[in-house]
């Protein structure tokens, strides 16, 4: 059986911080992103502001599916 190293991850406000008008990822979660990478992982990051949107789960399902499908994948492979 073949499994997809597929990480989907909600970005909320821990982490990033800001310094004067900009906005940057805090550094644990670029170690973090990076290692997942260097395992082999797909890592899609999602702000939570494109989340929140959601009021169902078949609007999370429809919303995973997309973000799948931009990364190439399919619930088929």
């Amino acid at each position: 059986m073949h499994y997809l190293k597929i990480v989907i991850e909600i970005d909320g406000p821990n982490h990033f911080f800001q310094k004067g008008e900009m906005i940057f990822y805090k550094s644990n979660t670029l170690f973090k992103k990076r290692l997942l990478r260097a395992l082999g992982y797909t890592v899609i990051s999602v702000p939570i502001s494109d989340y929140t949107f959601m009021f169902s789960a078949l609007d999370t399902m429809h919303f995973t599916k997309r973000l799948l499908d931009k990364a190439n994948y399919s619930a088929h492979k």
